[in-house]
């Protein structure tokens, strides 16, 4: 009970510091609570999720000629419990506008199904529907409410070709396949039978195609996607064979890699609080034996052994933590739901948390335990304090410790080397603000170098994920193919074509296989995407570039060979080169034509990639080419429209997190000087009071404190940007190395970066101006009457 006072009034007696720990503490269990909630719950919600809604463990994509083929396949496979089939219709680069929010409009690979239609399988529950069921009404996936703000009611213009329908948004539906054009790069909507007939009898037939949902017995997602395709491929001879299976399993993941990578970064952050956390601990702990130095030697006077008044000190700082572990938490689980908005913003499904035991027992262990420990070891400096020390208020009779800038034979302004001295006399709790401010540094240039590239310039976002980036691609049908190719390449807005195409195959190395996309193309080296990482581009009709995911996957490496199959064949190829890429979770394999031609002989590509000269409005550019070519079965993909709809998935959570990091870096700066500052002048008081006394200024004074710490905070600073430059593609790397990436080479804004530096110099600056007004109050007689 005594021990209990003892702290009590401890923590009266210091409430400014009290409060920047409760402060710090908080903003830590927040962070840390949120970051493991969301972390050890997203895959298990996401299953959750896909088993309401009876989601489709694999969506096949195929168009209405090879329709029957596929039919006969799944009727032949035993492992298949249930499928639909559902007529749908495939827009390829429709301009889809909210009229009600006057938004810019997106172009993105668009598939719309019959909302009349029965689904069993990945049912459309829908969220906010309108009162009244209206002919004209559309379902579109909840990623457009939540990252773009749509609401039932707003009206949308879906525009094809020069002919646009306008919708009411009805309702918004959930599907974890179609859940975020992150993904996908693909919006699935629904409208209802009228309007669907209406808008399937337009188009021509390659649009027409048919969508089947799938519920497989006993076998995963990816073997059913590999076994799948080599049936279809073996049964399938001719050109047009578009197909694409949808695999569950690895669309969940792509799903959730963003927002894993987004918690891991939060949980570091909350780190770095608690290791801010323990610092304040530490300088509370010695501010607290300067300030009651007399008080403690009163108290071993009278009985109190050294381990007594250490445990008040333990008890007052667990008093402290726990109050602000539990208010974090109570905020964490106050703001759920604001959270969960981001959440569902990234993952393009409705959040539902639920309370994470896992994040409590974490947070209050790695809290508690730490700053305990902590506060032990720092609490060790009262051994060296005995009754006869306490009267004399501290002072030793002689200090050992060496004087770098006497004072006498220094040439520098005598108040710059009197602030210097003090910065000499502080080392250890110099490194320590150095090695903070180097980590608040170091965190915001990550996060305006994730802005930087997901935002300004993301050239080498695109180059990592491994997307090509072409203005337009352009399938065409194989009898037409030639002569439409040669055409566009005569136009004056056209500077580069060339053939390329995916398709989907199957790699062995004994037992061990793995289905990925692979490209294909004459000359890799017209590419514009670089994701060659090791060895060299395929050349030869007996060469293979593998992905290193692929390749752990397999076992291989580079110069060893690969069987590949598809198309009823199978046949060996050299690894000559190693890529990296996000896109198909790192999965991923490049052929040349005359390499696809061994396992398929008569093989033709049918897709060109489009690169249009500077200037060029691509809008007008394919409308150019619809009237060209109307005659020809064809599809035109606005791929750098559709690349951008991809990007604005990520855009407002990279946005968010640097918001998070400024702040965090602002507010912790001015806590720690704040704290600082009060410690120095509480220890030094006797001697500003000295200076006054000699005619110093108080305007003298307070530079001697800002001279003290400006430099150690832009030396922190310097430090943290140097990590930043240095340590910024490793981490991105190791984030994500579930995708085989082992080379990152993101561009660094310098001109944005030296800016951080110089935020933190001018909020380190005010800081202390104004924390230092105290030293106004310091006079020499008032040290005379103490």
């Amino acid at each position: 009970m005594k021990l209990l006072l003892i702290a009590k009034n401890n923590i009266k007696s210091s409430l400014a510091t009290s409060v920047i720990l409760v402060l710090l503490v908080i903003l830590s269990t927040f962070m840390m609570y949120t970051g493991i909630g969301i972390e050890s719950q997203l895959n298990e919600f996401v299953d959750e999720k896909n088993e309401r809604l009876h989601g489709a463990d694999s969506t096949v994509i195929v168009g209405n000629s090879n329709l029957d083929n596929v039919i006969t396949i799944l009727n032949q496979r035993e492992d298949i419990s249930k499928y639909e089939v559902h007529d749908s219709i495939y827009y390829t680069s429709p301009k889809i506008c909210n009229k009600t929010r006057q938004d810019k409009g997106k172009n993105l690979i668009t598939i719309v199904l019959n909302a009349s239609d029965s689904y069993n399988i990945s049912q459309i529950p829908i969220i906010d529907e309108t009162t009244e069921k209206l002919e004209n009404g559309i379902l579109v996936p909840y990623i457009l409410k939540t990252a773009d703000k749509y609401e039932t009611g707003d009206e949308l213009e879906i525009t094809v070709e020069n002919r646009t329908h306008t919708f009411v948004i009805a309702g918004f539906y959930e599907n974890v396949i179609f859940a975020t054009p992150s993904n996908i790069s693909m919006y699935q909507f629904f409208v209802y039978d009228s309007e669907f007939q209406t808008l399937r009898e337009e188009v021509v037939d390659s649009a027409k195609q048919s969508v089947i949902n799938i519920h497989l017995d006993g076998t995963g997602s990816e073997e059913f996607k590999k076994s799948f395709a080599l049936q279809f491929k073996g049964m399938v001879k001719g050109e047009n064979t578009y197909l694409q299976i949808l695999s569950y399993d690895t669309f969940k993941e792509g799903t959730t890699m963003f927002v894993n990578i987004l918690m891991v970064i939060l949980i570091a952050f909350s780190l770095i609080l608690l290791t801010i956390a323990l610092v304040v601990i530490r300088f509370s702990i010695i501010v607290h034996l300067e300030k009651n130095i007399k008080n403690i030697g009163s108290l071993e006077a009278i009985g109190y052994t050294t381990r007594q008044i250490k445990y008040s000190l333990l008890l007052e700082f667990i008093m402290l933590t726990l109050g602000g572990i539990l208010v974090g938490l109570v905020l964490a689980m106050t703001a759920s739901s604001s959270v969960g908005n981001i959440i569902s913003a990234s993952i393009g499904l409705q959040w539902i948390g639920h309370i994470s035991s896992l994040g409590i027992i974490s947070s209050f262990m790695i809290n508690l335990l730490l700053i305990l420990i902590v506060t032990a070891m720092t609490a060790r400096k009262l051994k060296r304090i005995t009754p006869l020390v306490a009267l004399r208020s501290g002072i030793e009779t002689h200090n050992f410790k060496r004087n770098y800038l006497p004072l006498t034979k220094s040439k520098l302004n005598l108040n710059f080397a009197i602030g210097v001295k003090g910065l000499l006399f502080n080392r250890k709790q110099n490194i320590v603000m150095s090695v903070i401010i180097s980590l608040l540094t170091f965190a915001c240039v990550y996060a305006l170098a994730m802005y930087y590239n997901f935002v300004i310039d993301d050239s080498a976002l695109l180059n990592l994920v491994g997307m090509e980036t072409s203005e337009i691609q352009m399938s065409v049908n194989a009898n037409d193919y030639d002569k439409v190719i040669n055409q566009v390449k005569e136009m004056e807005e056209v500077t580069k074509v060339y053939d390329f195409i995916w398709e989907d195959m199957l790699l062995k190395n004994g037992e061990k296989e793995s289905q990925v996309r692979v490209e294909v193309t004459d000359d890799f080296s017209l590419l514009e995407v670089k994701t060659l990482i090791k060895g060299r581009l395929a050349e030869y009709d007996n060469e293979i570039v593998i992905s290193n995911k692929t390749l752990d996957d397999l076992g291989l490496k580079l110069g060893d060979s690969v069987a590949v199959s598809s198309f009823g064949r199978e046949e060996q190829y050299l690894i000559v080169g190693v890529k990296q890429h996000i896109n198909g979770l790192g999965k991923g394999a490049s052929l040349t034509t005359e390499g696809m031609k061994r396992l398929k002989p008569n093989y033709k590509i049918t897709m060109a990639s489009i690169y249009l000269a500077n200037g060029v409005d691509v809008k007008n550019f394919i409308n150019k080419l619809n009237y060209e070519f109307s005659d020809v079965d064809k599809l035109i993909i606005n791929l750098d429209d559709s690349i951008n709809t991809v990007m604005e998935s990520f855009r407002g959570s990279v946005s968010t997190l640097c918001i998070v990091c400024g702040g965090i870096t602002a507010i912790t700066v001015v806590l720690i000087l704040l704290l600082l500052i009060k410690v120095k002048i509480i220890k030094e008081q006797k001697q500003y009071g000295i200076y006054k006394a000699l005619g110093y200024t108080t305007s003298q004074l307070i530079l001697h404190v800002g001279y003290s710490y400006l430099p150690v905070i832009l030396l922190g600073s310097m430090i943290g940007i140097v990590l930043g430059f240095l340590l910024s593609d490793p981490i991105t790397r190791m984030l994500l190395a579930s995708n085989g990436i082992m080379k990152v080479n993101f561009i660094m804004p310098y001109q944005y970066i030296v800016f951080i530096p110089l935020g933190i110099i001018l909020v380190s600056a005010i800081t202390i101006l104004l924390s230092s007004l105290r030293i106004r109050s310091i006079t020499p007689t008032k040290l005379l009457d103490q």
